[in-house]
């Protein structure tokens, strides 16, 4: 989210203005400058139309208010809520909150199952917290260990760095590598809490260094995602397999290179790892440290003779298909699902020549095709379409291949999937179709595509925004050109009264406001709050847009309604250009709001000297008062606006 030309000032106006109906003063970032500005009210009211309007980060940052007791009366019970609607639009953040919620019985009653899958969901999107959790997970069922079984009792003291008792235990003659049915393993545990002295112990009673936990990471994986370099040598030396890979393809290596650990590079290459392994999705630790731009590690593996010709990512990965379907990240996938989604063209192949079933679906109803297209992998969606794969199948979200390949960017899938006849105009749950998702992620050339093939962009989804709107709103300046230059209906609103021109002008986009009204956007709309698109400008302090609107001659007095006037907003925000454009272009400068309030008054009020001063050089009348009685005069008394004072007292 860019930058907007929001100032904590103008932020506080808008709702010292508008304590009887609060003003929409913008979206994420608005709402950040408001909570500096300790300007709570505002923040609250903000967030709850965002929130309701279907925005994922407000309805978590909602949550979290509740959750944290943060300038809200503490509610576990609203978090929860909150969390939820943010969940279910796959914001990680809200994913793991609620596991957590879950874990704690916070809100909700406690369920370790159901917090355990939601890590792994969250997990799944490489939230990091979550990941780590995993990590260092027991169990499911973390906290419901007995430790009065002789294993469990082992797994117990690792896992809290006791080594005197895991010392007692073992030579109790416990087994080192416990209970065949633990998902985990004493050594797995120690190595991710960074105990090597309990590390050593374990490995010299012949614990097996290459036992893999619930989500196929070995002792050697924990240990590096944990940052124990230490004991990484120690296991390298102890016979870990240095070419094991987790539920995502990463290799020791591959793992150390994407959490930027050269010491451990520099370990497993001594020890033989090979250095051109390729994840599933067919980088290597090369190309990772290429695209994060990590030139130290770059140089290391570039000495231990890395190739640096990207991977085929179509090759066959060394696990095999129906192997890791087994695996709990992939429960109720079948193995050509899991070909299709490593982009395994040869396991699809041959795959698909034994006959297995194409369009078999998992417990999130995708089938094979759809995580093919959502991958991009072309040449795999090419197979399976004309082995007679459903093109127009949707998932529990109502997602088909073509709204994920569009998701995406993936150019070439939705190339074919339309041409096998997908329908262009699917909304997913939420509304969303592929239109409105390629404008999101600012997909230029699947947005050219889908409008070629006729793509509706007047569609909306639930909060009201369609493909222009949400182009504008995630500041994807090109998208927004194509989509302006292709809408039937520029003027179209969302739920919360944003049109693409208001949103364009509150983003500060110059250079999308010119376009819009080259297109004929109606500059005299009001947003739900009756503020127009001059009122917008002139509350933001942008002067080049106001300057470009005051060009179409919009009505200079527009009234939002609290009467505020696009002069009064300037003034109470203390933009003096601004103040003096629209005085120059016949803004009525004693004009009074619902609350008796001019502009004068309101510039006196938010202490901006400089717009007092040019208001009364343009002769703004001094003896009018408000609704309270109160004058500029008396206002600035009663605050000790020394400089005020003297300029309404004419020193």
């Amino acid at each position: 989210m860019g930058k907007l030309k929001f100032h904590w000032q103008s932020l506080l106006f808008c709702f010292f203005i508008t304590i009887s109906q609060p003003i929409l003063c913008g979206d994420m970032t608005a709402i950040r400058e408001a909570f500096r500005a300790r300007n709570y009210p505002l923040v609250i009211e903000e967030l709850e139309h965002l929130a309701k309007s279907g925005n994922s980060e407000a309805q978590y940052e909602l949550g979290a208010l509740y959750r944290n007791g943060h300038i809200v009366d503490k509610s576990y019970k609203k978090a929860f809520y909150w969390f939820i609607k943010a969940a279910d639009q796959n914001y990680s953040d809200a994913i793991y909150a609620l596991a957590i919620l879950y874990d704690s019985g916070k809100g909700v009653e406690k369920n370790h199952n159901t917090a355990f899958s939601l890590f792994k969901q969250a997990a799944s999107l490489d939230h990091k917290k979550a990941l780590k959790r995993l990590d260092n997970s027991i169990t499911p069922a973390l906290h419901s260990i007995e430790p009065s079984i002789p294993e469990n009792a082992l797994l117990v003291s690792a896992y809290r760095g006791d080594f005197s008792r895991t010392k007692e235990l073992l030579l109790q003659g416990i087994a080192p590598d416990g209970g065949k049915d633990q998902q985990t393993t004493a050594l797995i545990k120690a190595a991710g809490n960074g105990n090597i002295n309990i590390v050593k112990l374990l490995v010299a009673a012949g614990a097996n260094v290459n036992h893999l936990n619930s989500m196929a990471d070995s002792a050697l994986l924990v240990a590096i995602r944990n940052g124990h370099s230490n004991i990484v040598e120690l296991l390298a030396k102890s016979g870990a397999n240095l070419q094991q890979t987790d539920t995502r393809g990463n290799t020791p290596l591959i793992l150390a290179t994407r959490l930027k650990q050269p010491k451990s590079i520099n370990t497993l290459l001594h020890w033989g790892v090979p250095v051109n392994s390729t994840d599933h999705d067919g980088n290597s630790a090369y190309s990772i440290a290429v695209r994060k731009d990590i030139k130290e590690i770059q140089q290391i593996l570039l000495q231990a003779g890395a190739s640096t010709q990207l991977p085929d990512p179509n090759k066959q990965t060394h696990n095999s298909a129906k192997t890791v379907s087994s695996l709990p990240m992939f429960t109720g996938w079948t193995p050509l699902m899991v070909a299709a989604w490593w982009g395994q063209l040869d396991n699809v192949t041959e795959l698909v020549r034994s006959g297995v079933s194409i369009d078999a679906v998992d417990n999130e109803g995708f089938t094979a095709l759809m995580r093919a297209a959502w991958k991009g992998y072309d040449k795999i969606v090419s197979l399976l379409l004309n082995h007679g794969a459903d093109v127009k199948w949707q998932n529990h979200r109502k997602e088909t291949a073509l709204i994920l390949a569009s998701q995406s960017g993936a150019t070439p899938v939705i190339d074919q999937l339309l041409k096998h006849g997908a329908t262009i105009d699917t909304q997913r749950n939420d509304g969303a179709t592929a239109l409105i998702l390629a404008a999101s992620h600012g997909h230029n050339k699947v947005i050219n595509l889908l409008l070629k093939n006729g793509a509706d962009s007047t569609l909306k989804q639930q909060n009201g925004d369609t493909a222009l709107i949400t182009a504008i709103r995630n500041k994807r300046t090109d998208t927004s050109r194509a989509l302006v230059k292709a809408s039937q209906k520029i003027d179209q609103v969302n739920n919360v009264g944003q049109n693409a021109l208001s949103l364009a002008i509150i983003s500060g986009l110059d250079n999308i406001v010119q376009l819009l009204i080259e297109n004929k956007a109606n500059t005299n709309l009001l947003d739900q709050n009756g503020v127009s698109s001059l009122g917008l400008a002139a509350r933001s302090g942008n002067l080049n847009i106001l300057d470009i609107l005051l060009l179409k001659k919009p009505k200079i007095d527009t009234r939002d309604k609290n009467k505020n006037t696009p002069l009064m907003l300037a003034s109470g925000a203390g933009y003096t250009a601004i103040v003096n454009r629209l005085l120059n272009n016949g803004a009525k400068i004693d004009a009074k709001n619902s609350f008796g309030n001019t502009a004068l008054i309101l510039a006196t009020t938010n202490n901006h000297t400089e717009v007092v001063k040019n208001l009364l050089n343009r002769d703004a009348t001094i003896i009018i008062r408000n609704q309270n009685a109160e004058s500029a005069k008396t206002i600035a008394e009663s605050r000790n606006y020394q400089p005020i004072i003297a300029l309404l007292n004419g020193d």
